[in-house]
This record gives C-alpha cells, sequence and structure tokens, in this order.
C-alpha cells in the first residue's frame, strides 16, 4: 500500500488527511528552551499567543526519523 507522509509544515486540512489517507508528522517548534509538538502540544492558537508574548521569532526543527517508525 503506498501512503502519503508530510510534515506539520505542509499544514494539511484535517478533512483533506482523512479523505487522502495523508499522515502528518508533528514539527518541534522552539521557543527559548522550551519546545512544542505542532498540533499535539501547541495549536494554531497558542502559536500565535506565544508569539505575541515572547516578542521572539520561534525556530523550528524538522520531524525526527524516529517520529515516522
Amino acid at each position: 500500500m503506498l501512503r502519503i507522509v508530510t510534515d506539520g509544515a505542509a499544514d494539511v486540512l484535517p478533512e483533506w488527511a482523512k479523505e487522502y489517507g495523508i499522515d502528518t508528522i508533528p514539527v518541534n517548534i522552539l521557543f527559548g528552551e522550551k519546545s512544542y509538538l505542532q498540533g499535539v502540544e501547541l495549536d494554531n492558537e497558542g502559536f500565535y499567543k506565544l508569539v505575541e508574548e515572547s516578542k521572539r521569532i520561534p525556530k523550528n526543527v524538522s520531524a525526527f526519523p524516529s517520529s515516522i517508525c
């Protein structure tokens, strides 16, 4: 079976993911020393709130290969 796998940076709509069988691996978003899994530990609203409160631009780290296995 063929599967499409992408990371959270693709921002695939949940209904598309379900319809087309797309698996999304969350990326890690870093605010200073704190790390959050996109869409798991930090939703869009929480992300923008942290940006506003911290006045910093967050960094992201691609999904780790171990996240897939």
